[in-house]
């Protein structure tokens, strides 16, 4: 049987297995290990690069305290020297020409002192009346920016003669060439805290330029890309590494940030790039300045490490592959070629196979071999098969060629013995002398033994192709025992042996059970004990044995009195064509045939069968059988016991003085001799069986019509009205299967449906259903009992009286 199998969407290959093995034990610790290497040198790179970063900023806020530290010490020696402060607090008509002069000169020559001051643009000293001294980058001060001074002079009030630093501003001197200045002011003449309304104050501006921070601040050693930024407490940008940043203003959540601490450092992401930020701001303007760092910069050299642990990474990778297609060649490779091999032993191509090269000497190398040792051994095998095949087609056509033969057989044999049987019975009921009524009953005799040969071989033959099955049908236990009491009691009568029966009242009377078979099995028992019993008693008895998963199981015992079976031969008796006597003296007859049956049909019911006995004081049959019980009993039936002893008078057959023991002639007082008779239409090809029939079928009032095929039963039934038809299956031209067929559909068309009974010589397993499948209503088979045909005839014609045979004619009468 082929299997559908696919494997390959749940599987892994053994390649893709040692890739990844290779890659658990070679590639992944060397890519956890260079990850690993990349983020501690991230961490320590950034921790080293911030403290850097850190320390740079630190040194440059340094260099702006010391530049503003110069600054202020310039505006503190200016604003302490008396001569300025005097002259800051004069109205202008008391300064005269030599006064201003003096003053100039003071104000350079302070200013000389701090030759190393480079960058200063300007100073300036505003007077109380108006005044304004000037020594800078140009003698010309006259034009002034009056709003940015007026600012100035505010802010300088406002800190109460303290030094303030206002950042970034335009240069109050139109006519310098630095527009834009860094500014330093102090009021004049003002004691911090003590500041009198009647003071005249000056005021007193340093202006420095931006540019000169650049200068130093240039090559402070920065990063390339890193940004540098120097912010007044405005917000605005006093200095940056990039000019065109000079001026601009901070937003106020950045310069929020800013002021949470005095100094540090955190990451932000500034354009869309994470940038690490370091600041300090100056404890003496408040000025910040900030270096600005992106991170992938300070990263840089950890980045150079993660690109060479990626690049050991493929070479890994690449070895890995390398290895991997040598191990594919030598181990992968043969493998597949194996499976492929086994998927097309696996889909039934064992043709398409062939041996596989050993490429080595290793385990692959022996694997191969018991392969190629495997092939020859299933392909041994596979021609072994095919003779098992072979034998077993053959076996089974002979079979078949048996079943067919046995089935031609019985048809042929029981056609002319349908004839005989039949003949003899006629002959029967005519006045003979003693003698020949001894005869015909002699001949009577030895065809109810040929018959009962036939059906046991049968029988036997549909068993053993496993054709014979079990009919479970609603039956009444005590009306078949008292049946089988009832026909075996004259012949045991004739041997003075006493026949009882016996049926425990714990036992239901009606069950569900082929009960066809369980009378074959009792008649075989009841016959074989009162064959070999002479004289004393052969009793039947029947009890529970168990109920369970609401079924019964019954124990039945036959029981004789006769001459027994010896020990060596009770485990034999129920083999094919074994007999308990097989000498040539053996004084009973029979084929063996009997047990045999009885012993496979006692197994299809669900039970066993055993024997007890002792020579001479006879045998006790004993068998179970399991059965449904009716599920309309209610209650369990009480106990019965049917008797039918050898005296009983009158016996049920008894010979007749007349000479005849066919009771089937009609009454000369019978009710039915004068209703109307009814049409029967007969289809039979044999003439022998024609006159039985016939002779038969007009002792019970029939008009009967012959016809010899199917073809001519047809024709018939076209051109007049029957109320009976009786179809044999073989005929020739038309088969009896084939014309009720036709009939059917004939009667499809005018509503009128005619019952049709097969009566045949197809006796075997299946024929009844085919017969009813064809469209017949009966079935009765060859050699026929007279209550059968009646049977099936009153079922089929409910609506007419058909006068029966008597008992006799029931029980004993073949046709």
């Amino acid at each position: 049987m082929t299997i559908p199998l696919n494997m390959n969407q749940l599987r892994l290959s053994l390649l893709s297995k040692f890739l990844a093995f290779i890659g658990l034990i070679g590639v992944l610790p060397l890519a956890l290990m260079g990850w690993a290497s990349y983020q501690t040198a991230v961490r320590a790179i950034e921790l080293q690069a911030g403290r850097y970063t850190q320390q740079l900023t630190l040194q440059q806020r340094r260099y702006l305290d010391l530049l503003h530290q110069e600054i202020e010490s310039l505006i503190e020696n200016l604003s302490s020297v008396d001569d300025i402060k005097l002259v800051a607090g004069h109205a202008a008509e008391e300064t005269n020409v030599y006064t201003r002069l003096a003053t100039q000169a003071r104000i350079g020559y302070i200013l000389s002192g701090y030759a190393n001051l480079r960058g200063l643009v300007s100073i300036d000293v505003f007077t109380a009346g108006g005044d304004h001294y000037h020594v800078g980058d140009t003698l010309d001060f006259k034009e002034l920016r009056n709003g940015v001074l007026t600012h100035i002079q505010n802010a300088a009030k406002a800190a109460h003669g303290r030094i303030v630093w206002l950042g970034l501003e335009d240069n109050i001197n139109k006519s310098s060439k630095t527009t834009k200045v860094i500014v330093a002011a102090k009021e004049l003449n003002v004691i911090p805290g003590l500041t009198p309304a009647s003071q005249p104050t000056g005021l007193l501006v340093i202006n420095y330029d931006p540019d000169s921070l650049r200068s130093h601040f240039g090559s402070g050693g920065q990063e390339e890309d890193a940004l540098m930024l120097i912010i007044d407490p405005l917000r605005r940008v006093v200095h940056a590494t990039e000019r065109k940043l000079v001026g601009a203003v901070l937003s106020r959540a950045f310069y929020a940030r800013l002021l949470e601490a005095d100094e540090g450092s955190f990451v932000s992401v500034i354009e869309g790039r994470p940038t690490f930020i370091s600041f300090s701001r100056s404890p003496q303007s408040g000025w910040i300045v900030i270096n600005l760092t992106p991170t992938e910069k300070l990263t840089e050299p950890a980045t150079q490490i993660f690109y060479v642990t990626l690049f050991l990474l493929v070479g890994s990778l690449s070895l890995v592959g390398l290895g991997a297609f040598f191990v594919s060649q030598s181990i992968v490779t043969p493998l597949k070629q194996i499976t492929q091999e086994f998927q097309q032993i696996q889909h039934g191509k064992l043709e398409k196979t062939h041996h596989l090269n050993v490429r080595s000497r290793d385990e692959i190398g022996e694997l191969t071999r018991w392969f190629n040792v495997f092939l020859d051994s299933l392909a041994e095998k596979q021609q072994t098969e095919q003779e098992l095949i072979a034998a077993r087609n053959a076996a089974e056509a002979a079979n078949r060629a048996k079943g067919e033969f046995l089935a031609n057989m019985s048809h042929e044999i029981r056609t002319p013995m349908n004839g005989i049987i039949g003949m003899l019975h006629l002959m029967q009921s005519t006045s003979l002398t003693e003698e020949q009524r001894d005869y015909v009953t002699t001949a009577i005799q030895s065809a109810d033994a040929l018959l009962h040969l036939l059906n046991d071989i049968l029988d036997f033959s549909k068993i053993e192709a496993g054709k014979l099955d079990l009919i479970p049908q609603l039956f009444d236990l005590h009306a078949l025992v008292e049946t089988l009491i009832k026909a075996h009691s004259t012949i045991a009568h004739a041997k003075s042996t006493r026949l009882t029966a016996e049926i425990a009242e714990d036992v239901p009377r009606r069950l569900i059970g082929d009960e066809l078979r369980l009378r074959q099995i009792l008649t075989n028992l009841l016959s074989n004990a009162i064959k070999f019993t002479e004289r004393g008693e052969v009793s039947l008895s029947v009890a529970t044995a168990q109920k369970q998963n609401g079924r019964i199981e019954l124990l039945f015992r036959v029981v004789d009195t006769g001459i027994g079976i010896p020990p060596e031969k009770l485990t034999s008796i129920f083999d094919a064509f074994v007999q308990a006597d097989a000498s040539a003296t053996r004084r009973f007859g029979g084929t063996g045939l009997g047990l045999t049956i009885s012993a496979r049909l006692v197994a299809m019911m669900g039970g066993r069968i055993w024997v007890q006995s002792q020579v001479g004081q006879g045998a006790a049959f004993h068998f179970t059988a399991i059965f449904d019980p009716d599920p309309q009993t209610a209650a369990p039936q009480t106990t019965d016991t049917l008797s039918a002893p050898t005296h009983l008078s009158p016996p049920l057959v008894e010979p007749s003085d007349s000479g005849s023991n066919d009771s089937s002639q009609p009454s000369a007082e019978a009710p039915h001799a004068a209703r109307p008779a009814l049409r029967l239409l007969l289809a039979e090809d044999n003439v022998v069986n024609q006159k039985v029939a016939v002779r038969f079928l007009q002792k019970y009032n029939f008009e009967v019509t012959v016809v010899n095929n199917g073809m001519e039963a047809l024709e018939a039934l076209a051109d007049n009205e029957f109320d009976l038809v009786l179809m044999d299956i073989q005929m020739p031209v038309m088969d009896g299967l084939e014309a009720v067929r036709h009939l059917r559909r004939r009667e499809a068309t005018t509503g009128r449906r005619i019952p049709v009974i097969a009566m045949t010589a197809h006796a075997m397993q299946g024929d009844r259903e085919r017969c009813l499948a064809a469209g017949m209503d009966g079935y009765v088979s060859k050699p026929f009992k007279v209550h059968e045909l009646l049977a099936e005839m009153a079922a089929v014609l409910a609506d007419h009286e058909i006068v029966s045979a008597n008992t006799a004619t029931k029980a004993s009468s073949p046709m």
